[in-house]
Order: structure tokens, then sequence, then C-alpha cells
């Protein structure tokens, strides 16, 4: 077992998934097959909160491929400020956004 990620419930009782080493990686290797590759010359603005599993696993890719993770400032009004700081070269977001900036 690598992590449980919890559901807020919003769509009733609320909910624990265990998360193993395989489906993590798995997840991260797909991420190739979506003709996204990673490399050290990347950087991820990290905005999503760290529970959120795709935030989670995207951060994970970072690392397993060597690229800069940059954390916003904690404030969603200057999230545009937080951008011009770290440069990012691929934005993630939800639902299922990934784009190459550079």
């Amino acid at each position: 077992m690598f992590t449980f990620s919890y559901t807020s419930g919003t769509t009733g009782n609320p909910k624990g998934a265990m998360i193993t080493h395989l489906n993590l990686m798995s997840t991260v290797d797909s991420i190739r097959s979506r003709n996204i590759f990673i490399t050290p010359n990347d950087v991820h603005l990290s905005y999503l909160p760290l529970p959120h599993v795709f935030e989670r696993v995207f951060s994970i890719a970072f690392l397993a491929y060597g690229a800069v993770i940059c954390i916003y400032g904690g404030d969603v009004n200057k999230l545009k400020d937080d951008l011009a700081l770290a440069r990012p070269t691929i934005f993630a977001s939800v639902p299922r956004l990934f784009l190459r900036l550079f």
C-alpha cells in the first residue's frame, strides 16, 4: 500500500481508496502514453491540494523524471503572480488538463 485517497463525500458518504505502488507508477507511466514527456528541464507549479490524487500523481511524475516542482504561495487570487515567477513549462489542472506552455 502506498497511500489512501479520500473523497469529500459530496456525492454520498466519504470514501477511501487504497492506492498501491503499482497503481501509482502505472499512472505515472501512462502520462507518456498521452505524448507528455516530462524532462529535467520542465517546471510544474503545484497549486492543487496535495491530498488531491491528481496533484499527487503529477508531483510524483515530476519527481520521477527529475523535473522541478514549485509550490504556489497559497493565495489563488495571486496565482497569476506565482505563474509569472515559476514560469511552469507544463500546466496541470482539473478536470484533466495538460498544457505544455514552453
